[in-house]
């Protein structure tokens, strides 16, 4: 009789070692599987800020060619402005001469350059530059007030537009 107690603790312990190891391996799995959910977490995380970083490199290289292209369409309305302040300020015929000797039309490139301030915006610029646009599309009887009325337009468009180059 003793054989088949010691048969039945041999087969108890080998079932009891058999369900203790199904249970450390079942564990085991359950702490994998939360070691790769947080190992996922983590990556997911870090590919989150990854994406973010990336998503701020481009917004802010978008910012500065919009910023680039406003600068370049202000410089260029000033000049054309200043060139067309120039024909018609006091002497306006000698500039307006030795300008179309060179075949340029300072009435046309203003109109160009105004169009550029209109696409480039914002509406504080464009108002100014619209302000400066008519004082120059129109001829007076005094130059020397209109050079003036320009000298004081010109200031509030430079104003305007390194406000809207300040504050993007």
């Amino acid at each position: 009789m003793s054989s088949v107690g010691d048969l039945e603790i041999a087969l108890i312990a080998a079932g009891a070692a058999l369900a203790g190891s199904a249970l450390t391996g079942w564990f085991t799995v359950l702490a994998g599987n939360r070691q790769a959910d947080a190992a996922k977490h983590a990556g997911d995380k870090q590919a989150d800020a990854v994406l973010v970083t990336v998503q701020q490199t481009l917004d802010d290289q978008r910012a500065a060619r919009q910023q680039d292209a406003r600068r370049t369409a202000y410089a260029t309305f000033l000049a054309a402005a200043e060139l067309r302040a120039d024909e018609l300020g006091p002497g306006g015929r000698f500039v307006l001469a030795g300008a179309r000797r060179q075949g340029q039309d300072a009435a046309a490139d203003l109109d160009v350059a105004f169009g550029l301030v209109e696409i480039e915006g914002p509406s504080s610029v464009f108002a100014e530059a619209e302000r400066v646009h008519e004082l120059l599309r129109r001829r007076t009887g005094d130059p020397f007030g209109q050079s003036a009325d320009f000298l004081d337009l010109r200031a509030r468009f430079i104003a305007a537009a390194r406000e809207a180059l300040q504050n993007g």
